[in-house]
């Protein structure tokens, strides 16, 4: 067999989530009687099996059932209850286990996926700012429960909705200092009595993150190195049609070319704007790529050269009209052979000062979208869907963004098969976001000292590798490896809350 060209020599690590057994071996908690529980549990028989589970450590509670003392979908609810609550005594622990046992409802996943955000937002934002636990961390615990949101274990099938939750916990844990945010995963299938064993092991547990509660064993989520080498031939095949979403940025364009290299092949770039010659296009960082990003250009060069390029406005989560723009390019080319779904919108602000219509916004592209482009393309071979690395961290000022990303994480844990291949790839940031094969070292400053780039070359090399060799369901693309992700979030973060404070 011939060897396929790469496009790059690639040298950033691939890391694919692991659940590992992890017992709670954080810091010696206090003697029960010291700590004081606040309870925010779902209707139904739940409630009480997890209260009084959590009654037996000695903790002194406080349970609040959803639909009597507070709503979890009425904002005002949860933050005169958080009031109260904190008025006289503040809690040292919060569990939030509203969501447990819930269904996405007749309005479908989408739906479910902003109300589970806009309802931690609510939490957040009552949370935010409230004076320190009595425990001797002076931080507050909050543990927002999940059911199923993740496939921690061989048979599990995820729940993308539920994976919102890492959104706000991860944004949380950054923005609030006087809070330590977790989420802890469990399966209701299990049992009423094994849920509530799960919460109330959560409940005195110190330390952030994630964890899941599969069968009595408590995991964590790690990340692991994945080998990759260059592929022995081109994922995308002569004679194919690939379909791009955000596919008039920069990045779009240039998988466009690199795809057009194979002989016969098809691409549909779908944008929410067609290409008018005025620069970065609709959706992109303010300033991003300015006087370099000329996608009509761009464009041109690009049908200029052969390739046989179909260019639709389409918002992605538009679906009758996304539905439109499928048929016309299914009827003009006979095929879709491959999805890569890029589309989406930064445009974030700490949780607390989120606007609601802001955060539909940047969540509708990854979740509408990809629901509906999933539907829309059965016949596709694989669906790339173009993540973030800062699930893997958290990054401050982005709660809504990681949430979206964390939805199209945990679809393609449940939609990935052996016939049909669903990946969700945890991006770093590449060149062209700055409108640049490479960011001069002042610009990645101006950024806030980004997470380490990838060149554009090595974004398409690290493509390639996934899809030939299919590491999983989900992968980052981590060129400095997931440690110093994880302290550059939390240096950015200080930075951010000491720049707030000064303002």
């Amino acid at each position: 067999m011939d060897t396929y060209p790469s496009s790059a020599t690639l040298d950033a690590p691939f890391l694919v989530p692991s659940w590992r057994e992890r017992p709670d071996t954080g810091p010696a908690a206090p003697a029960p009687a010291q700590e004081r529980l606040l309870l925010l549990l779902p209707e139904g028989s739940l409630a009480q099996v997890v209260a009084d589970r959590c009654a037996e450590t000695g903790a002194r509670l406080s349970a609040a059932v959803a639909g009597d003392r507070f709503h979890p979908d009425d904002p005002a609810s949860v933050a005169a209850l958080i009031e109260e609550e904190f008025a006289s005594w503040p809690p040292d622990a919060v569990l939030c286990a509203w969501a447990l046992g819930e269904g996405p409802g007749a309005e479908g996943d989408a739906a479910a996926a902003y109300r589970t955000f806009a309802r931690l937002q609510a939490l957040g934002a009552a949370l935010a700012g409230r004076p320190a636990g009595a425990g001797p961390d002076r931080a507050v615990r909050l543990i927002i429960a999940t059911d199923r949101a993740h496939r921690a274990v061989p048979g599990d099938t995820a729940r993308p909705y539920q994976a919102v939750a890492d959104g706000p916990a991860l944004a949380l844990g950054l923005e609030a200092d006087r809070l330590s945010v977790r989420t802890a995963d469990v399966d209701t299938t299990e049992g009423d009595g094994a849920i509530a064993a799960a919460l109330a092991a959560e409940v005195a547990a110190r330390g952030e993150g994630a964890v899941a509660w599969r069968a009595g064993r408590r995991l964590a989520l790690e990340y692991v190195p994945f080998a990759h080498s260059a592929p022995a031939h081109s994922p995308f095949t002569p004679g194919g049609t690939y379909v791009i979403t955000g596919g008039f940025g920069a990045i779009g364009l240039a998988l466009a070319r690199r795809i057009a290299e194979v002989p016969d092949t098809s691409v549909v770039l779908i944008g929410r704007n067609l290409p008018d010659g005025g620069g970065a296009p609709e959706g992109a960082p303010e300033g991003a790529g300015a006087g370099r990003h000329r996608p009509a250009e761009e464009l041109a060069r690009l049908r200029a050269s052969g390739a046989k390029v179909l260019a639709f406005a389409c918002d992605v989560a538009d679906r009758p009209r996304l539905a439109e723009v499928i048929g016309k390019a299914r009827a003009e080319t006979g095929r879709i052979d491959g999805v890569l779904h890029l589309a989406g919108v930064v445009d974030d602000t700490r949780l607390h000062l989120l606007e609601p219509g802001l955060a539909g916004r940047v969540m509708a592209p990854k979740t509408a979208g990809t629901l509906a482009l999933d539907e829309l393309c059965p016949d596709a071979r694989f669906l790339v869907l173009f993540s973030s690395v800062q699930n893997l961290s958290g990054a401050y000022g982005h709660g809504a963004y990681i949430a979206a990303n964390r939805f199209l994480d945990s679809y393609a844990a449940a939609a990935d098969t052996d016939a049909r291949q669903v990946v969700a790839i945890n991006w770093t940031l590449w060149g062209e976001v700055f409108g640049m094969a490479a960011p001069p070292a002042e610009t990645e400053a101006a950024a806030g000292a980004v997470r380490g780039w990838l060149a554009t070359a090595e974004g398409i090399a690290a493509l390639e590798r996934i899809l030939v060799h299919r590491p999983g369901p989900q992968v980052a693309v981590c060129p400095d490896g997931y440690e110093a992700q994880l302290h550059r979030a939390g240096s950015r973060a200080a930075a951010a809350r000491e720049r707030a404070a000064r303002a």
